[in-house]
């Protein structure tokens, strides 16, 4: 709720975001002297995000800029002895490797000559060598009796599972393969090929397993890492950790192929692994359990039955990455959680026990590192009314206060009012005690006599969360005079695996009367107008605003975005929906047509008389066009108010890391739409 001090200041505007700064990783060096991390700035002129490198004192002081401004992250990590960063940068067109000598500031490529894009480096612990990952042909193009007679405008010929990728595009026969090169010079070794896809999400993005770095056995002679084996059944819905003998190129399949397992942490002493995952088959929305596997492979043993998801940050729309990969600290083991609309760093015994929050307070931390020592915490965190800073804690100092190290967007903010949610719990109705939680978020400047008019905003997912993070969505909406009400309905993590899994076969019901529920209380607090209220969300998200809008007149207006309206398609057109969506409806369209059929909005599109705003990506392979359009042809057929707009070159994350100029439209268009049916 806005304070006096609040009245003087001017309201939030979309164009605000390109004042904003973002942190996106967090590197702390080997001595926990320093913390290295890049900036996401957003550019309007360019209409491009721009990043940078960073490094701070752990301890406090000012942060300087080590490299100039490029269009990727630079993926930042320390040279063991902490004199030297390896980070990625565009030069010449391609993502190179580079290194950065922290004394003299010079920077040189590694490898030298190397044209293919990079990615993700990694410091041998020994100093000698980098791990990176780097797109290659994997299998070989199709050869038909058909030749085509032209040249670049040649038809793709797509032949196997996995062909594409939401934010990558079409890779038919092309996969990320792991490689190693001296640091001093010399030609890198790739040790991976073939079917054997390095770190390919096409098997993880939906389920819940988060994708795995390189990482570097502590002798440095091995290197654990993620792959779906392609080679035996592309149909294979398993995905594992891996190690590889730098020396022999021997592989070894650490985990058992009978689930999906990422993020692998070495022990101290290079004997076992922990790893993130589950095994199959298992419900949409399931939790990712943490296990310690041995590194010769065998069966995982659960580290403790701990109702979180490992891994599970907070949504945003700031673009930041979370650290899903836990962190092997002598007899701990470091990872993130989300619980109740926070994420913290916890840390659990490695041989099993009862999990201890390490970190607290009403904040979404996403990027984080541990020392090896486990004495200094290095994380970048947002708050609802903060974009986010670099942050230092010392645990071996009992009570100590974490440090800001940044103060990233306190100029910029300096001027603006802004809205503090103000938190509320709702039974679910069912009988039971469960709880729905939700958040309201006032106009910072007092309403008319009528009430401020109410947007519902609905998350995506099914299985994610809405929590203490920044949005500046939610802050333009509410400085633009409305009261904006979220909430987590059932089908969310971070409130128990219960909770997350209940909607199984069911996307629409409980989520529906949850987010409600939620509308009804905001209302039932005073200060609203119940005659005017407003409906948006993305992704899955839209989902349910395409459900809302077919299931309920409440609504003036509705916005849906990135949406999906037909189940059935989705699993299908999805670029990774046959690999998960099966969870959630108990098998395919083929068999359950009947729980697809009855789940899809397109089937109760006739009900709908709400004015629909539809907004879709244009390069969307999460949730293709054609659920954009369904809608969209479905209400003109109907003569329902609405409109499409298409963002060329967007793909699905558009709302969190496509261009400036696109964001900024998007939030115009979302009030808009809402002022013309107000």
């Amino acid at each position: 709720m806005a304070g006096a001090a609040d009245l003087g200041r001017r309201v939030l505007q979309p164009e605000d975001l390109y004042r904003l700064r973002f942190v996106q990783e967090v590197a702390l060096a080997p001595d926990s002297a320093r913390v290295a991390f890049t900036v996401l700035r957003p550019d309007p002129e360019a209409n491009a995000n721009r990043y940078s490198l960073w490094v701070v004192p752990a301890a406090g002081g000012e942060a300087r800029r080590l490299a100039a401004e490029e269009p990727r992250d630079p993926s930042p990590a320390w040279s063991p002895d902490g004199a030297r960063l390896a980070f990625v940068a565009r030069r010449g067109g391609r993502a190179r490797l580079l290194v950065l000598d922290l004394e003299r500031g010079e920077e040189r490529q590694v490898p030298a000559g190397e044209e293919r894009d990079i990615a993700h480096p990694a410091w041998s612990p020994d100093g000698t060598r980098l791990a990176y990952l780097g797109w290659v042909p994997a299998v070989p193009a199709p050869r038909h009796p058909v030749a085509y007679p032209g040249g670049e405008d040649a038809p793709r010929v797509v032949t196997r599972a996995r062909y594409k990728f939401d934010g990558l595009g079409f890779f038919d026969h092309t996969r990320e393969q792991l490689f190693v090169v001296p640091v001093d010079g010399g030609a890198p070794t790739q040790l991976t090929r073939g079917a054997l896809g390095v770190g390919h999400p096409a098997l993880t993005a939906e389920r819940g397993v988060p994708i795995g770095h390189p990482v570097w056995s502590p002798d440095s002679a091995r290197i654990a890492f993620v792959a779906g084996d392609e080679g035996a059944d592309e149909r294979d819905e398993c995905c594992d950790v891996w190690t590889v003998d730098v020396g022999s190129g021997a592989l070894t399949r650490v985990t058992p192929h009978d689930g999906l397992y990422g993020c692998p942490a070495w022990s101290p002493e290079g004997a076992a692994l922990a790893v993130v995952g589950d095994r199959l088959p298992r419900q949409g929305g399931a939790n990712s359990r943490l296990w310690v596997v041995p590194a010769a492979g065998g069966t995982p043993t659960l580290v403790t039955d701990f109702d979180r998801s490992i891994g599970l940050g907070i949504m945003s729309d700031t673009g930041a990455p979370t650290r899903a990969q836990p962190a092997w600290v002598g007899p701990w083991l470091y990872f993130l959680a989300a619980w109740r609309g926070t994420a913290q760093v916890w840390r659990v015994p490695a041989a099993g026990g009862a999990p201890e929050p390490v970190t607290a307070g009403a904040h979404a931390i996403g990027a984080w590192a541990v020392a090896g020592n486990g004495a200094t915490l290095a994380y970048s965190a947002s708050t609802p009314t903060s974009p986010g800073d670099v942050y230092g804690q010392q645990l071996d100092r009992a009570g100590e206060p974490a440090r800001r190290l940044t103060a990233l967007n306190d100029e910029a903010l300096a001027e603006v009012a802004l809205s503090e949610p103000e938190e509320f719990w709702l039974p679910v109705g069912d009988g039971t005690d469960t709880l729905v939680q939700g958040w309201i978020m006032r106009p910072p400047h007092p309403p008319a006599a009528t009430g401020a008019p109410l947007i519902l905003e609905i998350h995506g997912g099914p299985a994610a969360l809405y929590g203490a993070s920044w949005f500046h969505e939610f802050q333009c909406l509410a400085a633009h005079g409305y009261a904006v009400i979220y909430a987590n309905p059932r089908g969310a993590q971070g409130y128990g695996e219960a909770f997350s899994t209940c909607i199984y076969r069911d996307w629409g019901t409980k989520p529906l009367a949850d987010v409600l529920a939620a509308a009804e209380h905001a209302v039932a607090l005073g200060g609203l107008d119940p005659a005017r209220q407003y409906v948006t969300g993305g992704s899955y998200g839209g989902y349910l605003v395409n459900w809302a809008v077919t299931h309920t007149d409440r609504f003036r207006a509705a916005a849906t975005g990135r949406c999906v309206s037909d189940l059935r398609t989705l699993a299908l057109a999805d670029d990774t929906g046959t690999w998960w969506m099966g969870d959630y409806f108990g098998g395919m369209p083929w068999e359950t047509p009947d729980v697809y059929a009855f789940g899809s909005p397109i089937t109760h599109i006739a009900a709908c008389r709400t004015p629909l705003l539809i907004e879709h990506q244009a390069e969307d392979h999460r949730c293709p066009l054609d659920q954009a359009e369904q809608v969209y042809n479905a209400l003109r057929k109907l003569g329902v108010p609405t409109e499409l707009v298409l963002y060329p070159g967007e793909s699905h994350g558009m709302s969190r890391n496509g261009r400036p100029l696109h964001r900024v439209d998007r939030v115009r268009r979302i009030l808009d739409w809402f002022a013309r049916h107000g």
